[in-house]
Order: C-alpha cells, then structure tokens, then sequence
C-alpha cells in the first residue's frame, strides 16, 4: 500500500460524492481512501454506503468531534507510505497521485509536496488558478508571511506528519502550524501544476470564522517570530499580515512602520541565522518595495523616508536612485 489519502467530512452530502469520484478515478491505483465521517446527520452516510470498491474505508464517528481530531484519527490509522488530503468539497485532478508519487519518489529529501490548484465556485465553475511562485528555498522565509499550501493538495511522508499532530489550540489553521513545523525540519516543496480544484463558497470554514482564523494565524507568526527573538504585540502581528499578504495601506504612517518592521526583521535574522540570509533579505526587500510602489503617490515625502530607512540600503546603489526620482517626480 503505498498512498493513503484521507478524507474528512461533516454534513458534506452536496459534494462529498464528486469528491470521492475523483479519487477513485485516479489513474494511479495503489491507494487506499479513509473517509473520516464525523458524526454526520444528513446523507453523507447512504452517500458513503452506496460505494463497493475495497479501496475506500470508512470511519464513523459516534458524534460530531470537528475536522482536527477527524485528521488526527485517519492519520493514525493510514497504511500508506505517503499520505495525500483532499477536502470534501474540492476535486482531485485524474493524474494527481500518480504525478505526486513520481515527484516524492525521484526526491527522497522531499518531505511535504504541494501544488497548485484550479479555484472553482460552488457550481464547479472555474474562476482562476493559484500557486506558489517563488523558488524551492523561499518556502521557510515565506511560511513566515502566510501559508503557501492548499491544504487539499498535499501529499506528506505520513511517518513525517506522525510526529506532528494537528492541534486543537490551532484551530482554523491546524494545518498552517503543522506545515511550518515541517519545514523547520525537513525539506518542503510547492509545485506549480494545478492538480485539484479547490472549491471557494459562502461556508467555507474559515470564511464563516474569519475573527477567530485571524487570531489563530497571528498565533503561528508569533510561534515563528519567537525564533527570532521577537515578541511580537498584536499591533506589530496584525502589520506583519498586511505586510506579507500585500493589504498595503495608502498613508505615510504605514510605510514608515512598514519600514521599522522589516528592517527588525532583518537585523534578527542576521543575528539569529534562522532564515537563509540571501533567500530572507531577497524577499524583505521585494515586501519593502512593492509598499512603497503602492504609496507612490506620497511623492517627495516617500522620498525622504525612502532615502533614509535603512531597509533601503539592501537595494543595489542603482536601483535605489531610479526608485528615488521615481517618487519625487510623482505629483503631490
């Protein structure tokens, strides 16, 4: 048995078996489905009791005990030398498994492999691709930021994702936690194909949730700002999100913060040697100068403080004039 792939639900009747067909359409065949039916109360089970193929095996919750100890559970149980996830509501491509499987074979280092996916509306329209763009290295420096992986498009080593166990007090973003935790340890990768649809509706959990997911996501840039040195008030966490997931706001006293933050960011890293040092200054770099190309139209005074920070300073001699007259020639 060389994959498992686990599949949680809870009241998923509406696209649970679109689901599950793709899976076993897969043109890759050495797999085993755990579906993890978390004490549904509509026609999730007959859903389930209507498939005959051995390769599906199902787990019935007695009652409703949420999406983390439903992972934890399939988790404990899988076979698979590989474990793959797909949420209820997305589709696998038909070659996923087998061009997941070829890639964590031929790349043995590799512990997680995600990919990109085809985001569709909840009549299966599709509405636009999204993915990881930056390189192999990037991935620790950007977790840092935000969360690279579409959960759905996982597969992991499951005696690697054994040793990390989704947690409760991560609610909402138990998997973010848990892809951060391996890349501390073990090389990850993110791959551009889109090989699942990942389907984006009005009860998406996190979209129903958004205050406590928020909290949650501060939680693990805090966990990895510690390695930093860095304890980071919730001021500081919620710039820290505007920064990495490109919300830039258009004032002045943004980009002045902006500025503090990253070059902390910067100064603490080459103290602590927790990023690579090329990989993390790259990216502060590319963080700092899309702020300031959005408040471009500050003119003169971004110029002065874009002059003066020393954040600037990472910017080869050149570049840093050109971005300079830029902005003084903007109109006031």
């Amino acid at each position: 048995m060389l994959v498992s792939i686990l599949l949680a639900v809870y009241n998923g009747e509406t696209y649970l078996k679109e689901a599950i067909d793709s899976l076993l359409a897969q043109s890759f065949k050495d797999f085993e489905l755990i579906v993890v039916d978390d004490g549904s109360t509509d026609g999730t089970a007959t859903i389930l009791a209507a498939y005959t193929d051995t390769r599906l095996r199902v787990l019935t919750a007695e009652k409703n005990a949420g999406l983390i100890a439903s992972l934890n559970w399939g988790v404990s149980v899988a076979r698979g030398k590989y474990l793959a996830r797909l949420d209820a509501d997305d589709v696998a491509m038909p070659d996923r498994l087998e061009n997941q499987v070829r890639y964590l074979d031929q790349h043995p280092e590799v512990a997680l492999l995600g990919t990109g996916a085809l985001l569709i509306d909840s009549a299966g329209k599709a509405l636009y691709p999204t993915y990881y763009q930056q390189s192999i290295a990037a991935i620790p420096t950007h977790l840092l930021f935000r969360n690279v992986f579409i959960h759905s498009s996982i597969m992991v080593k499951t005696e690697v994702l054994r040793r990390f166990p989704f947690d409760p007090t991560y609610y909402l973003a138990e998997d973010y936690i848990v892809w951060v935790q391996i890349a501390e340890m073990y090389q990850v990768v993110a791959l551009q194909d889109a090989w699942v649809q990942h389907r984006i509706h009005e009860n998406n959990i996190t979209t129903v949730k958004q205050v406590q997911h928020l909290q949650t996501v501060h939680k693990i840039y805090a966990y990895q700002l510690q390695k930093l040195d860095i304890e980071a008030k919730e001021e500081e966490l919620v710039l820290h999100k505007k920064i990495g997931n490109y919300q830039f706001d258009n004032n002045l006293a943004f980009v002045e913060q902006t500025a503090h933050w990253l070059w902390r960011l910067v100064e603490q890293n080459r103290k602590h040697k927790i990023y690579d040092l090329v990989v993390f200054e790259q990216w502060i770099l590319q963080l700092w100068v899309d702020s300031c190309l959005h408040n471009r139209n500050l003119g003169t005074k971004l110029a002065r403080l874009f002059w003066q920070v020393p954040v600037s300073n990472l910017l080869p001699k050149w570049r840093k004039y050109k971005l300079l007259f830029g902005f003084i020639l903007q109109l006031q």
